[in-house]
């Protein structure tokens, strides 16, 4: 009895070894067997798929690249945009992967599920006309020939992965006046990009991140890390974000909104809130200039922070959106090295708008500012409409040691003595 179990567990364990060695083997093999026919079916399908020139200097077919996707990887790959483009690189990569669905492969159609990308640089421009470099893709794809002289096989586009590492993105938009870069870029995302409606899943880190909007630089040399959850919709060119969590820095932000392309411009909808951020890390939101001060100061207390970017915005027209913010601060205390007394009691209620981003439409209210610097205290209220000739309006007092405000804003170089009392009340326009 025990000499027939041992005989069936040997015989068994040869069955299971034998199997699991035959499918490592096909695994293997597979590349070497097909590669003339994958590699010329997915040829065919970027040259009936994209506009503009495609170049790399090899290709390779692999299971164990991405396993267990079989992989077709080209080297040292470069793309060239659309018109008027079509001289400058769009895309320039050490390698870019097409994953290929197992199942499909074997019942002779090649379709193509997941794409990977490695150490690219990615430049997207926009001239002043609005015309792009990124529209390269034809309007309709062309599966392989089906006549009876060729192969039968098919071979598609269904994309449900995308993933970058170690890349850097440039988006350079004459028609809006905008420059976006992203250095250190790593991104995964997860949705069926073959529907016309898809929901795809992503997460995104950035090492250095940097918007420059009419010149003006708005956000400066960021870390990133986000995961969103984006509705796009191919038809109407539309973008629907669902709540999604953004960390810049140690800032944590929640962003919705919409985001739709239209013929000569753009409808945007965006709210971003930091409901229960900490003040410190607030500050390190800042851009780097205050960085070294940051690193030398305590900070504390609770903040809310809301934003909304939203409208129309139609090139060569005064079709601009509008921009608000707002900020609440309870609880602030600040201590820098070398102040003997922190900033305390801080408390901050401020609202801001600009109506079409025009700086002349702006309105700043500062329904309320106190805080306490040792026994020093400044109290105001502060209306501000307008930017060239504004209107002012204040109800400021305070009493200061000159000496610790310049310790406390940095000004050493400054010798500040004495006592300042301030009652400080405005009310009209200021021009010169």
């Amino acid at each position: 009895m025990k000499t027939g179990i041992l005989r069936w567990s040997k015989k068994a364990a040869k069955i299971i070894v034998i199997t699991i060695g035959s499918v490592f083997l096909l695994l293997f093999l597979l590349p070497y067997i097909l590669p003339g026919t994958i590699s010329k079916e997915i040829k065919k399908l970027v040259n009936n798929s994209i506009e503009g020139k495609v170049e790399f200097s090899k290709a390779r077919l692999s299971f164990f690249k991405h396993f267990p996707s079989l992989t077709l990887t080209l080297y040292n790959f470069k793309s060239t945009g659309s018109v008027p483009y079509q001289d400058e690189t769009l895309l320039a990569a050490g390698e870019v992967a097409f994953g290929i669905r197992i199942p499909d492969l074997i019942r002779g159609n090649i379709h193509i599920n997941e794409f990977f990308m490695k150490e690219a640089s990615i430049n997207i421009l926009v001239d002043e006309e609005g015309d792009a470099n990124y529209n390269v893709f034809k309007s309709s794809s062309v599966s392989a020939d089906t006549s009876s002289s060729a192969p039968d096989t098919t071979t598609a586009l269904q994309i449900e992965k995308i993933v970058i590492e170690k890349s850097i993105l440039v988006y350079k938009d004459a028609y809006a006046d905008i420059f976006i870069s992203a250095n250190g870029l790593n991104y995964s995302g997860k949705g069926d990009l073959s529907k016309a409606i898809f929901d795809l899943a992503s997460h995104i880190s950035i090492n250095s991140f940097d918007i420059n909007i009419n010149g003006e630089p708005y956000v400066i040399n960021k870390k990133i890390n986000a995961d969103l959850v984006t509705k796009v919709n191919t038809n109407s060119l539309e973008l629907e974000f669902a709540k999604n969590t953004v960390m810049v820095n140690r800032l944590p932000l929640e962003i919705t909104g919409k985001y739709e392309f239209l013929s000569r411009g753009e409808r945007m909808n965006f709210e971003l809130s930091s409901e229960k951020a900490d003040l410190g890390d607030v500050f390190t939101a800042l851009p780097p200039s205050y960085q070294g001060w940051r690193k030398k100061t305590k900070i504390k207390g609770d903040a809310r922070i809301s934003a909304s970017l939203s409208g129309l915005y139609i090139a060569g027209t005064d079709t601009i959106p509008d921009l608000a913010f707002s900020m609440k601060l309870r609880d602030g205390y600040i201590a820098y090295e070398n102040l003997s007394e922190p900033v305390s009691n801080l408390y901050l209620d401020l609202e801001t708008r600009m109506p079409a981003l025009n700086l002349d439409s702006l309105s700043l209210n500062i329904d309320s500012v106190f805080f306490n610097l040792g026994k020093d205290h400044l109290s105001s209220v502060l209306k501000i409409k307008g930017y060239e000739a504004p209107y002012i309006f204040t109800r400021t007092s305070g009493e200061m040691d000159l000496e610790k405000v310049g310790k406390f804003l940095g000004l050493q170089q400054y010798e500040l003595k004495g006592k300042l009392s301030l009652q400080l009340d405005a009310d009209g326009y200021y021009a010169e």
